[in-house]
C-alpha cells in the first residue's frame, strides 16, 4: 500500500504583512492563520509556525527539503538541531535568486 506524497509550504509571517496579505486576497486567503511562535536556538530567538501542533502525535514526514536560500548549510544545521537524526534532511536544488 502507498501513501500519497504532500508537499508543504509555510512562511511566518509579520503582523503588518499579514494584514497585508488579508486585505489584498481576502477570499483566497485561509483562515485562522496560525499565530507565530518563537523559540530560544543556539543561535537566538527564531520564529516558527506550529502547523500541527494540536495533533499531539507525530507527523509521517520522510524528509525535510531547504532552501532555496542564500545561507543553506546554516539553515540545513538550523534543521538538523531541530529534527535530529530522526529525519533525512537535504539541499534544495532550486536555484536562490534573491
Amino acid at each position: 500500500m502507498f501513501a500519497a506524497a504532500s508537499t508543504l509550504a509555510a512562511i511566518p509571517l509579520t503582523a503588518h504583512f499579514q494584514d497585508m496579505v488579508l486585505a489584498e486576497y481576502p477570499d483566497q486567503t485561509r483562515r485562522p492563520m496560525k499565530p507565530m511562535k518563537t523559540i530560544s536556538r543556539s543561535q537566538g530567538q527564531r520564529r516558527y509556525l506550529a502547523l500541527f501542533e494540536e495533533l499531539g502525535a507525530a507527523l509521517p514526514i520522510v524528509r525535510v527539503i531547504v532552501g532555496p536560500s542564500t545561507d543553506q548549510v546554516a539553515k540545513i544545521a538550523w534543521e538538523r538541531e531541530l529534527c535530529g537524526n530522526v529525519i533525512p534532511i537535504v539541499a534544495s536544488k532550486t536555484p536562490f535568486k534573491g
